[in-house]
């Protein structure tokens, strides 16, 4: 099996470990591949990537990863600043060790939500050319390569997190209008919103991920306050619960489900 991950040259790591279960948690940065060994063990290598930035999203689709959006530092500024958020897409194809440019985004965005679902690609919100915070749902068809606006989300945001249960893709927290705890259904073949229930708190830069037919939230803070609960949603009852911590604050972070299920 192939995990395609960001992590941070820091690397700073946290593992979550049940029984049968693992989730992982990793800073974000330079891309690596990373293949799981026979004696459970990692071996790495780096893969350059050809347009350096930070501040993206990125999901897998059809086998390959996208990486979507961001800045890039601009030239001979001290201390670094970023520059206007990107339309650029990239595709990373593991077979071929190569990285590709695809249609660029409709507009500009960085610290915005990316998912897959439905064999296409999701970008909620964002932070504008502007530095605004965004409102629009992009939407990418691999079939045509092409990107179109397939909604308006319910306010407009950014640093939120996304996760997919079958055609509904969640979006949780961040920096909004509203409230940071808030949380949103996106059926994305009607294209239609719809509230849920709150989180038990209010998270930006906060990650989720969905295992089994539940979601899980990781990591972000508000304000001063830095989240070290896992939060677990059961969309049967519409409620989220609070079931464990974590070692260390994480922020930013990835975080990938590796089995179908996890302890709730």
């Amino acid at each position: 099996m192939t995990i395609l991950l960001t992590c941070c040259s820091q690397s700073a790591t946290s593992t979550i470990s049940g029984v049968d279960h693992t989730i992982q948690c990793l800073m974000k940065g330079q891309y690596q591949q990373s293949n799981t060994l026979s004696d459970g063990g990692f071996a790495s290598h780096n893969v350059g990537i050809v347009f350096s930035r930070f501040g993206h999203g990125s999901a897998e689709l059809e086998n390959s990863l996208y990486v979507v959006g961001g800045h890039t530092a601009i030239a001979g500024v001290f201390p670094a600043s970023p520059s206007v958020s990107l339309k650029q897409v990239e595709r990373y194809d593991p077979i071929s060790n190569k990285w590709t440019m695809m249609a660029p985004l409709r507009d500009g965005v960085s610290n915005a939500a990316v998912v897959s679902a439905k064999l296409k690609l999701f970008v909620f919100g964002g932070t504008t050319i502007h530095r605004d915070k965004a409102s629009k749902v992009q939407c990418y068809d691999p079939v045509g390569n092409r990107w179109n606006i397939a909604a308006e989300c319910p306010q407009p945001w950014r640093y939120t997190a996304a996760a997919v249960l079958g055609s509904q893709i969640f979006i949780m927290g961040g920096d909004t209008e509203f409230t940071a705890a808030s949380a949103y259904r996106f059926d994305c073949e009607t294209n239609q919103w719809s509230r849920v229930g709150d989180m038990t708190s209010k998270r930006m830069s906060c990650h989720a991920v969905a295992s089994g037919n539940k979601l899980y939230v990781v990591g972000g803070y508000f304000g001063t306050q830095r989240c070290k609960t896992l939060d677990c949603y059961d969309p049967t009852s519409d409620s989220w619960n609070s079931i464990t911590t974590v070692p260390y604050s994480l922020i930013p972070t990835a975080f990938v489900s590796t089995w179908k299920h996890l302890p709730a």
